[in-house]
């Protein structure tokens, strides 16, 4: 069976990656004026280090907030 490989596209150098650098960093949500502190992803193009959009990326980090919110922990 033939793998697809996935190619993301940087809006700052305007160029299709296959790989990305990925880093966890600290984020903050701020919701109906509560913030919320949590630890994110964030990638990175190899080309220009530039943020890039990896859907897999957004789903963990919002997943993450939301443990954040539902554990009524690590608000600001």
């Amino acid at each position: 069976k033939r793998r697809e490989i996935m190619a993301y596209f940087c809006d700052n150098c305007r160029s299709d990656i296959e790989t990305y650098d990925l880093f966890m960093m600290p984020m903050t949500a701020t919701i109906n004026g509560v913030e919320y502190k949590y630890v994110g992803r964030m990638a990175r193009c190899t080309k220009c280090g530039g943020e890039i959009f990896v859907p897999e990326i957004i789903d963990f980090n919002l997943d993450s907030l939301r443990k954040v919110i539902e554990n009524g922990n690590d608000r600001a």
